[in-house]
């Protein structure tokens, strides 16, 4: 399954609106190493990691100790 396609189902089975409410893969429930770092879906504008992945769906919305993406959005 498409990391996208697996955070539209965690996110309906968790109430989550994944456009508009951050996320850490926690809340949803998905192992994050199932999917590779979830920095690499996201715009190598944002992560340093997004250059691995040509999938930009995840942006950057809240960051953690030490600037690392902490809480996504999809889009």
């Amino acid at each position: 399954m498409k990391l996208r396609d697996a955070i539209l189902t965690a996110s309906c089975r968790c109430g989550i609106d994944p456009y508009r409410e951050p996320f850490k893969p926690a809340d949803l429930g998905i192992n994050a190493n199932d999917y590779g770092s979830f920095s690499d879906h996201c715009s190598p504008n944002e992560t340093c990691s997004g250059k691995y992945n040509r999938e930009v769906i995840l942006k950057v919305a809240e960051r953690g100790y030490g600037g690392r993406p902490l809480k996504y959005l999809l889009i």
